[in-house]
């Protein structure tokens, strides 16, 4: 039970974390289909798969959906596949999960292939191939433009790491509740307004750069920098890949400064009210912006609450006792 912000931020960083089950699950998955893998393509002996995506650094929130595992394949014996064009690469993938899993129909996406599951977690395979092993830079396809998209997710984890101890280990909690956000404002709306988890997490690497001293102050930074930089261009943090936000058009943008503006004015109506001591209204206010698993604020019971217009007296026993006037 939260009677301060700050305990209700805290109790919100727990609601989202990965439980023990969750984690064993996405074990026993990803190992299983990696292991499968192994056996159909031929890969690259120097790093063949590994995780990849929000699980892999850690910004992955519950309840789990999916898993990325990238696959990299071997440049030399697969040279005639990779002249095709990286559809072919996508096709190919597509072709192997469906002769191995013939339940789980594959599902063609921009950069992968999806596994849906009866259980969780689904999974996403990122083919690709190495072009640098000394820097670990790959090359994944993109079936939008036919071609291929450098990437390092090593780098990527590492600079999201680096940034969360220099920041006091705030920086991956608050990226975690900014997706509960996403997932609950923007998802949920009626258009769904478009905010992939790798761009929200490049705006807070561009934003959240000094320590903050409570998850709610990172929270208030996050919506004030944020909408004076959406129109800006966003760079890959290792700087090897393209933009990470040429998938929003104009109109995508405006809605999500749109959503953004509308937090960004009302987090100083929630910090008079924290100011004031009325703790339960901010946090009914928080609540209302991230929607569940916040805390939702603590109805007081009339009998620990005094009557409006009644004193309140302290008999030496300890008791106390409200009388009306």
């Amino acid at each position: 039970m939260a009677t301060t912000i700050s305990q209700a931020f805290d109790e919100f960083k727990s609601a989202l974390e990965i439980t023990e089950s969750e984690r064993e699950s996405v074990i026993k998955r990803h190992e299983y289909i990696r292991d499968v893998l192994r056996g159909k393509l031929v890969l690259d002996p120097r790093k063949s798969d590994f995780l990849t995506g929000s699980y892999k650094n850690n910004t992955k929130i519950h309840p789990i959906n999916d898993v990325d595992i990238m696959v990299v394949l071997d440049s030399v014996e697969n040279r005639d596949l990779f002249n095709q064009g990286s559809n072919a690469i996508l096709r190919r993938i597509g072709e192997v999960l469906g002769n191995t899993f013939p339940k789980n129909e594959p599902i063609p996406q921009s950069h992968s292939i999806g596994l849906k599951f009866n259980s969780t977690p689904d999974v996403d395979i990122v083919p690709a191939r190495m072009v640098d092993f000394d820097q670990l830079i790959f090359e994944i396809p993109d079936a939008k433009t036919g071609t291929y998209l450098r990437t390092s997710p090593d780098r990527n984890n590492e600079i999201i790491s680096r940034r969360n101890e220099d920041l006091l280990k705030k920086f991956i909690p608050v990226i975690k509740m900014l997706k509960q956000w996403k997932k609950n404002n923007l998802g949920n709306s009626k258009i769904p307004i478009k905010l992939k988890s790798f761009h929200l997490e490049t705006l807070c690497l561009k934003i959240l750069t000094f320590p903050f001293t409570s998850f709610r102050d990172g929270i208030k930074a996050f919506f004030d920098g944020v909408q004076h930089i959406i129109y800006e261009p966003c760079d890959d943090p290792a700087g090897i890949g393209p933009q990470v936000d040429t998938y929003l058009d104009e109109n995508a943008r405006a809605m999500l400064l749109t959503k953004f503006r509308e937090v960004s004015l009302e987090i100083p109506n929630l910090l008079k009210l924290e100011s004031q001591g009325q703790h339960q209204d901010a946090i009914a206010g928080w609540h209302k912006i991230f929607g569940d698993p916040f805390p939702k604020p603590v109805k007081m019971d009339d009998s620990t609450t005094p009557r409006k217009g009644g004193t309140t007296r302290f008999p030496p026993e300890g008791k106390n006792y409200t009388f009306g006037v």
